[in-house]
């Protein structure tokens, strides 16, 4: 690479589970705790937001039994808006710092299923679709089990557990993602890219890796709201992201390359220490998901190590 990777972060914003606090000290100095009032709230939250995904997979179920799989993706539109909604809300709490490993987890959890969410819109044919039921109910029973945490934390009931894709919705029946070692090639259909040292990963709708240290790469779309070229769409994203999650962008842009795409890293710094580094690239091709963004998370102690590790495997990055 022309450039070694720069070590921080910018998130993507369903990736960063920062905790927004509102209280400070006078409020942590009070002999009422504001916990018993957010948690009212937060239950109030949860179950609004588990019923706008009951809803949501009711509506998508009717186009399914049309077979109108254009319908049925695009009703993904507005559960991803919920979902964003509800995450906003949830950073609004006024939520002790005891709370926070457990508020970090379903903002976390809230973030990844938006991004299967967003893989819905690449779907071009029933058996992809199926499949991305699949990984749907995944990503839904890890954001139940998360929202039920911090539920229990807080001293509310939670909420139940349901199968987003319906009683009566077929869909194909699949194995466990087989794990692939460093070395290995993992890919999402259109993105392929070797496994770097110390991480494991597998194949799907996005590519996901977890390095032994604990640290988190994937690669997603980014969907820009007014840009249209890579170094206008880092700049929106990043800033963006910085600006929604409270994170303080470190540093960026950096120009960069990642297989044989011109890259634009940025670095930030979350509230809890997290470091992520995004690259974002420009595919060139395919016009609803042309840009992506490489993003790793990491302890600030295990930085060299990962981002040393992804740098020599990024020349593998490629369009199949």
């Amino acid at each position: 690479m022309a450039k070694r990777w720069i070590a921080g972060l910018v998130a993507a914003t369903w990736l960063v589970a920062g905790c927004s606090s509102n209280g400070g000290t006078d409020a942590e100095t009070t002999t009422t705790s504001p916990d018993a009032a957010a948690g009212k709230e937060f239950q109030a939250l949860a179950e609004t937001t588990d019923g706008a995904i009951d809803d949501e997979a009711t509506t998508r179920d009717d186009f399914a039994a049309q077979n109108d799989l254009d319908g049925a993706i695009d009703s993904t539109r507005d559960l991803r808006n919920d979902l964003f909604d509800f995450d906003a809300a949830v950073r609004a709490l006024d939520i002790s710092d005891e709370h926070a490993s457990e508020v970090n987890d379903v903002l976390t959890a809230t973030g990844r299923y938006i991004e299967e969410l967003d893989a819905f819109l690449d779907l071009t044919d029933i058996p992809a679709y199926n499949d991305q039921l699949d990984a749907e109910t995944t990503v839904r029973d890890d954001w139940t089990t998360a929202v039920n945490a911090l539920a229990d934390s807080l001293g509310t009931d939670g909420i139940g557990t349901e199968d987003p894709t319906g009683d009566d919705t077929t869909t194909t029946t699949t194995t466990d993602d087989e794990v692939v070692e460093a070395g290995g090639t993992v890919t999402d259909g259109t993105l392929s890219m070797e496994v770097p040292k110390g991480f494991t990963g597998s194949d799907g709708a996005t590519i996901q890796m977890e390095h032994e240290s604990g640290a988190t790469l994937g690669i997603y779309s980014v969907y820009p709201e007014t840009a249209t070229t890579l170094e206008a769409v880092a700049k929106e994203s990043a800033e963006g992201a910085a600006d929604k999650n409270g994170d303080v962008i470190t540093a960026g842009p950096e120009d960069l390359e990642v297989g044989d795409f011109k890259a634009i890293g940025y670095s930030s710094k979350a509230e809890d220490g997290t470091l992520i580094v995004d690259i974002y690239f420009d595919t060139e091709v395919d016009a609803d998901n042309r840009f992506r963004v490489i993003t790793v998370e990491v302890a600030a102690e295990d930085i060299d190590t990962v981002m040393s590790a992804v740098e020599a495997a990024a020349p593998s990055l490629k369009l199949n």
